[in-house]
């Protein structure tokens, strides 16, 4: 009986080459600054989008969310990255 292959998922794209194709490189040490300040809580990792709560400098905490796209991450919902 043959066997089929579960479908690519985010975290399968989820290398820094794809994070270097999809996002700026101010926008990834922003968001790598927001980490390590201790802004980014309550990750959540679901096989097509993960988000968390990201406190951003006028203290609002979106969630904005990272989804896999035409094999590759975007930056998916409107308005800025809170960082």
């Amino acid at each position: 009986m043959p066997t089929t292959a579960a479908p690519p998922t985010l975290l399968d794209a989820l290398t820094p080459e794809a994070g270097h194709v999809a996002f700026t490189e101010s926008a990834l040490e922003a968001g790598r600054s927001s980490v390590e300040r201790g802004k980014v809580s309550r990750p959540s990792v679901r096989p097509a989008r993960a988000d968390a709560v990201v406190v951003g400098a006028d203290r609002r905490s979106p969630r904005p969310p990272l989804a896999r796209a035409r094999g590759g991450l975007t930056k998916t919902g409107s308005g800025r990255p809170p960082w």
